[in-house]
């Protein structure tokens, strides 16, 4: 998050973001994640610690909760990330040990709590699946119609990070494909992390004019890309949770 502020203050709750995007090493991230948290820690003495996504993050979290006495929990978002750990000798040994330290392990669906609990057995583990703010209902009753399918263009929507685990570059192939039955437009909203190499493909399979890159949008904007898109395509590549996206986009129906 480069362009946003280091700290926001919302009714609920206090964001505080590090600027570590230079650190890739592994092991200075996990000293850069202790020293952070420990600081914050000190400043507003935390009751519990919860990391999630990266294996520095994981570690700093249960690490930090030793150290001062707290609860720590981690969730796990896909097995694949894991599963390259654990083929690790080192990486894998330590991965098995922070999550069997941390006092509570939640997963995104039960296929992976079943592979967690049968590769790593830690001691508790629970699927706390997705789950969308009231407020998107209220928005979707306001902007969804009934009149979406009666364009001749169908809209196809796809929310998310431009990457290959995405399913992003067999989107733009099938796109060619499906071109040659409908008139169709595709539009990506998200952070652009592989824009350029999305946009050669879109010119090799000659789509480049039914495909738009929509880049970041405000919440606002993203209720109205869904109220007027057709269809929502999910074409993850992992074997991750239930997306956000899907729920959202299940709000919208008609």
């Amino acid at each position: 998050w480069r362009n946003e502020s280091r700290f926001i203050r919302m009714p609920y709750y206090e964001i505080y973001r590090f600027r570590g995007r230079f650190l890739r090493n592994g092991l200075f991230r996990l000293i850069y994640f202790c020293l952070f948290s420990g600081f914050l820690n000190i400043k507003f003495k935390a009751d519990v610690f919860h990391g999630f996504y990266t294996f520095p993050a994981l570690a700093a979290t249960v690490f930090e909760a030793k150290c001062f006495g707290k609860k720590s929990v981690v969730t796990l978002f896909e097995p694949e990330p894991i599963e390259q750990h654990l083929n690790k000798p080192v990486i894998g040994f330590i991965t098995k040990h922070i999550l069997e330290w941390a006092n509570y392990v939640t997963t995104l669906n039960h296929s992976l709590e079943y592979f967690i609990h049968e590769t790593i057995h830690p001691k508790n583990i629970v699927t706390v699946t997705n789950w969308i703010e009231n407020h998107f209902f209220v928005a979707a009753s306001k902007l969804s119609t009934n009149n979406k399918f009666q364009s001749e263009t169908k809209k196809i929507l796809f929310v998310g990070r431009l990457e290959e685990q995405k399913g992003v570059f067999v989107l733009i192939e099938s796109l060619a494909i499906l071109r040659k039955k409908i008139d169709v437009k595709l539009e990506f909203i998200g952070p652009q992390n592989q824009i350029e190499k999305c946009r050669l493909l879109a010119k090799k399979f000659k789509v480049e004019g039914s495909i738009e890159f929509g880049g970041f949008k405000t919440e606002k904007e993203l209720e109205k890309a869904y109220s007027r898109c057709d269809i929502l395509v999910y074409p993850s590549l992992y074997k991750g949770g239930f997306g956000f996206t899907v729920i959202e986009a299940m709000a919208f129906s008609k």
